[in-house]
């Protein structure tokens, strides 16, 4: 058999289309051979309820590397995350819907907890290896590279906003 006519045999289930997650309702993209196969229902295996089984040890082990690693409790995380109400300490963005989750940011000279993060930024801390001089550096170098006066503007309002804030707490 040459190979179009194995492309033409197999070519509708590999076609992509969009679906409903079965659990959660989010939109995602699937093949018709995962829906024809009795798949293709979850936008994760976390959603799926044949692998929820498998998450739990997860959620647990997560508790217990809260409570080793940083000292906290559930509780305590989630006094954090509702004090931040649910966004990022650095970009305030949501964490990606339906199961990201903010991560413990803390330094790591003293250990010290500081607040919850989105992986990106959280990443972004520790590329910059917790330097707040570098970070000011990378901060200006944005700015100085920006056409756009209003955004070294606003940067300028955020530092300032910022040490205010700290002033006060």
């Amino acid at each position: 058999m040459n190979r179009s006519r194995v492309a033409l045999a197999i070519g509708p289930k590999l076609a992509v289309v969009n679906a409903a997650c079965a659990t959660c309702g989010r939109s995602f993209r699937t093949r018709v051979k995962n829906i024809a196969r009795g798949g293709g229902r979850f936008c994760s295996r976390a959603c799926n309820p044949v692998y929820a089984r498998r998450f739990e040890p997860a959620e647990k082990f997560r508790r217990h590397n809260l409570k080793r690693n940083y000292g906290l409790t559930t509780g305590e995380f989630e006094q954090m995350r509702l004090s931040q109400q649910g966004r990022c300490a650095i970009c305030r963005s949501l964490p990606d819907e339906p199961h990201g989750v903010l991560v413990v940011d803390h330094c790591h000279m003293s250990d010290r907890v500081r607040q919850l993060l989105c992986n990106n930024c959280n990443m972004a801390v520790g590329l910059l290896r917790d330097d707040p001089v570098t970070a000011t550096r990378l901060a200006a170098y944005l700015l100085r590279h920006d056409r756009d006066e209003a955004d070294a503007d606003l940067a300028l309002a955020i530092i300032r906003q910022s040490f205010q804030s700290e002033d006060v707490a």
